[in-house]
């Protein structure tokens, strides 16, 4: 009878150091399998505002302006369920079918306000986010729990320096009794008009953008750090920050729940009015009286440069 071959095995020493050499190479690799995660997160987002700023542009070369932030007839602190800019914008992002949907039907907007709409099968879409309007790294799901279970949007307006009159989560706005008309075109009641881009059946053209487009924001990111936002537009006139971000140092970016911000680093993005994206730091210069770089790239007709500033946008 044969006897079985034996086979040196690994010692206690050496599966020990084998062991501490794939845990070595793993906690080496996972920095940058993390890198390039992130890198490619941000690549996307990049991506997306392009897109928006296409179909923005496009919009602009029919209608010879941007879209109104949302459309409300009212710009009392009042009101119910309001389209958005977003939903201006459907047919240029590959949306026309479901834009004739919305608009063509002459009681959608009534039939949105009432209860079970949500289940029907166009609310169970308007309660779903499309992928122009989401950006990748953000952690909520389709249907923001934060802003009346609508599709989410990461992406904002920009609604001026103003600070919204409404309180914020953490903090009040400097405009409360929340009571406060919204912001409103000139020639409605008060004169109150916002110095951004989008705010209540605003219309905002390339004409209007006294400081030249590539120095001005037109959107910003919003992620589940500050609520970020539905695509759909507004709740109501109680509820601007649905669709739209200003630009008051109280709402600086990456440091209060009612900026623009982001979730992945530091940086998060900006589309300017010419249609190119910019990266911008929580720590560009913001001052309560309006005069810092974040609040002058927020106006669009404060008649101040910007350019020196770019190195350190």
């Amino acid at each position: 009878m044969r006897t079985p071959k034996k086979y040196p095995a690994f010692t206690r020493t050496e599966l020990c150091v084998v062991l501490g050499l794939v845990m070595l190479l793993a906690s080496t690799a996972l920095p940058a399998i993390q890198k390039a995660r992130l890198d490619s997160r941000q690549v996307a987002c990049k991506n997306n505002l392009k897109q928006l700023g296409l179909a923005l542009h496009n919009y602009h070369d029919v209608y010879n302006s941007f879209p109104p932030g949302w459309v409300s007839g009212t710009p009392d602190a009042k009101g119910s369920q309001s389209w958005g800019w977003q939903c201006g914008i459907l047919p240029y992002v590959d949306q026309a079918a479901l834009y004739n949907t919305m608009f063509e039907i002459e009681h959608n907007m009534e039939l949105i306000n009432t209860p079970g709409f949500q289940s029907t099968e166009l609310g169970e879409i308007l309660t779903t986010s499309m992928p122009p309007y989401r950006c990748p790294s953000d952690k909520i799901q389709q249907s923001n729990p934060y802003r009346g279970g609508w599709g989410v949007s990461n992406y904002s307006g920009n609604f001026g320096t103003k600070p919204i009159a409404r309180w914020g989560t953490t903090q009040s706005s400097s405009n409360w009794p929340g009571q406060v008309p919204t912001t409103q075109p000139i020639g409605r009641r008060q004169s109150t008009s916002s110095d951004g881009m989008m705010w209540v059946d605003s219309s905002v053209g390339f004409n209007e953008v006294d400081d030249g487009s590539s120095n001005v924001i037109l959107l910003g990111e919003r992620s589940h750090y500050s609520h970020a936002g539905i695509w759909i537009g507004p709740r109501s006139n109680y509820h601007e920050s649905d669709a739209v971000t200003d630009g008051s140092h109280a709402s600086r970016p990456n440091r209060s729940q009612s900026g623009f911000s982001a979730e992945h680093g530091d940086i998060l993005f900006v589309l300017m009015c010419d249609g190119s994206t910019r990266p911008l730091h929580p720590d560009i210069e913001s001052r309560a009286d309006g005069t810092g770089l974040f609040q002058r790239l927020m106006s669009r007709n404060d008649g101040e440069p910007v350019d020196e500033f770019y190195s350190e946008f």
